[in-house]
């Protein structure tokens, strides 16, 4: 859990880099644009964000998602990830591939 704790605020950190050479003008911390320091779920403020410098994919969710999926997608995602009641937004191909190609439920489920 530390290794994977540490690998999150890794990715994190870098994004927030990244993103303040984008939009110097704004000060971004990890709590306004994820969703906690220990999730790589994105709050709707950067979801925004991603959504402007990145490829995304967004799949609806047939139903509400239960907890036992959304701590599957918590341990299976290794780049941010946004979700609603309605939709998952994904900025992964390898991810959108799979979600795509199995369906949500059977996605999350693997």
């Amino acid at each position: 859990m530390v290794k994977q704790s540490e690998e999150i605020s890794k990715i994190q950190s870098n994004f927030l880099t990244l993103l303040q050479k984008q939009e110097s003008d704004i000060d971004f911390t990890e709590t306004r644009v994820f969703y906690n320091r220990n999730s790589l779920r994105l709050t709707s403020v950067g979801k925004k964000l991603y959504c402007k410098y990145y490829a995304y994919y967004k799949f609806s969710i047939p139903k509400i998602m239960k907890t036992g999926q959304k701590v599957a997608i918590y341990k299976k995602m290794t780049f941010p990830y946004w979700y609603s009641k309605k939709q998952i937004i994904l900025f992964t191909e390898r991810d959108a591939f799979f979600c795509k190609l199995a369906g949500f439920e059977g996605w999350v489920n693997s």
